[in-house]
């Protein structure tokens, strides 16, 4: 095992007195070892450190000698190293091949009906399994129950590792139908103030008409319907479609004076690299005056698969100037409806239809603008209420 580490050459040897050179070869610290003989010529192995001095002694007692076989580590990277290209380019594919095998770069879902893939893949990183993840030491059954521990939607779950590829087969639960308790009354009252533009019962007893007025918590449909001759008190649960028209309102002040951010030519760059977890970064700091223009990500590939976890980020920032400035009334007035129209249809239920909108603009003592908008919706106001049975 020492001389293939060290490596040896096989050595051809002829002459007339080779035995006598071959004694005295042995004597010296040469080691030589598998000696034989064919006809007059005499073979033997040798260390790689000792071939020089056996050249030296063969050729001072007129020995030829001649290497026919070269064996072991070192001798191989002996003969290898002028080919110094060819084992960088051996040694890159190696790790190269070893990232490939050893990171995750798929995640492949089984089996979900209702959920999307990337859905899922997203509850499965956050319980660990993610692009670029090593793979070695993964615990398949504690990220098994991470999952269905984040995920209710699953009923069962089976991660497998295979290179590094990383299979998620899942089942799904099925939704149990929604059943009606039939003791269950209650009554539909107004969700917030109209004026009724339809009324419509599908059960229980209506008490609005087209065109009333009703304020929030005003009975709409009752659930309860009184004795009579021929039927004692009985409770349902009332449903049916009340739309009213509806009326919105915001209102709030603008100040003329706003600030103007310029940039100017200067530009500042910034990187980020990621390694495998670890990232640093150089270039600009972001300070106050300055801000972000354009960000690239860059992901390196292995064998055209990408790797999240290694590359880098390239920012470019600008030099920035902020000045006051003062605006006109009307172009106040323009931004001041517009700003306050997206609010008031972020704050209006999803299902209310906006019929006439109405925007009034008059000046503050200090110069501001006070604008509002008003809009007038049809919606439906019922929502239930539970009524309570004593037994």
């Amino acid at each position: 095992m020492f001389w293939f580490v060290v490596g040896y050459a096989r050595v051809e040897l002829e002459g007339e007195d080779v035995l006598n050179c071959i004694n005295i070869i042995s004597g010296s610290e040469i080691d030589l070892k598998n000696i034989n003989k064919m006809s007059n010529t005499y073979y033997a192995d040798v260390k790689k450190s000792d071939i020089k001095q056996l050249y030296d002694i063969c050729n001072e007692h007129g020995i030829k000698i001649r290497i026919i076989g070269r064996f072991g580590l070192a001798m191989k990277l002996y003969i290898y190293k002028k080919r110094t290209a060819f084992l960088i380019g051996l040694f890159l594919c190696m790790v190269m091949f070893f990232v490939k095998l050893s990171f995750i770069n798929k995640i492949e879902i089984i089996g979900n009906n209702y959920l999307t893939d990337d859905q899922i893949k997203q509850i499965v990183e956050e319980c660990g399994i993610y692009y670029g993840r090593f793979v070695y030491g993964i615990d398949e059954n504690k990220i098994q129950k991470e999952i269905l521990k984040n995920c209710k939607h699953f009923s069962w779950v089976w991660v497998e590792i295979k290179g590094n590829s990383v299979f998620v087969d899942v089942r799904e639960k099925i939704s149990q139908p929604k059943f009606y308790d039939k003791s269950y009354a209650c009554n539909i009252i107004a969700e917030r103030d109209g004026v009724i533009s339809e009324a419509i019962s599908e059960s229980g007893i209506n008490y609005t008409k087209v065109g009333d007025y009703v304020r929030k918590g005003d009975l709409l449909i009752g659930g309860i319907y009184d004795s009579n001759d021929y039927a004692p008190v009985r409770f349902v649960r009332a449903s049916g479609s009340i739309k009213a028209k509806t009326v919105y309102t915001i209102s709030d002040n603008y100040d003329t004076c706003y600030i103007k951010y310029t940039p100017v030519d200067k530009k500042l760059y910034s990187y980020k690299f990621k390694f495998f977890g670890f990232s640093f970064s150089v270039g600009a700091n972001k300070e106050e005056n300055i801000f972000l223009m354009k960000q690239d990500n860059k992901n390196f590939s292995v064998f055209g698969k990408k790797i999240s976890s290694l590359g880098f980020t390239k920012e470019k920032y600008c030099e920035i100037i902020r000045t006051e400035c003062i605006m006109d009334k009307y172009e106040t007035e323009q931004m001041a409806i517009r700003e306050l129209t997206q609010r008031l249809y972020s704050q209006i239920p999803d299902d209310a239809v906006v019929i006439d909108e109405k925007n009034s603009i008059f000046q503050n003592p200090d110069g501001s603008v006070c604008a509002t908008v008003t809009f007038e919706c049809i919606e439906d106001i019922g929502c239930e209420a539970r009524i309570e049975l004593i037994q």
